[in-house]
């Protein structure tokens, strides 16, 4: 039998999906700067007129999805999907 890929936490902390791929975290709450650094592997778009967004998805229980805003965190939970981009105001 195949274990869920999120039924497992890595030694360094809680796997979560960022843009895509699996990210260990360690921190039980995470903010808005701290998940745009962790997609853009702390170096995130910073010309004048980028903005960036950041919806996230919960697997379980509840299967929630919502979006966060500058300044706003969010509690982490195995197997959260985070999409995080930017967009460009020229």
């Amino acid at each position: 039998m195949e274990k869920d890929k999120f039924e497992e936490t890595h030694e360094k902390g809680t796997v979560i999906i960022v843009n895509g791929k699996p990210r260990s975290v360690t921190a039980e709450k995470m903010t808005f700067d701290e998940l745009v650094n962790l997609a853009y592997n702390n170096n995130p778009p910073s010309a004048l007129g980028v903005n960036f967004v950041v919806t996230y998805q919960r697997v379980r229980p509840s299967e929630s999805e919502g979006s966060l805003v500058e300044g706003q965190s969010i509690e982490i939970e195995k197997g959260m999907i985070f999409d995080v981009y930017h967009t460009d105001n020229s």
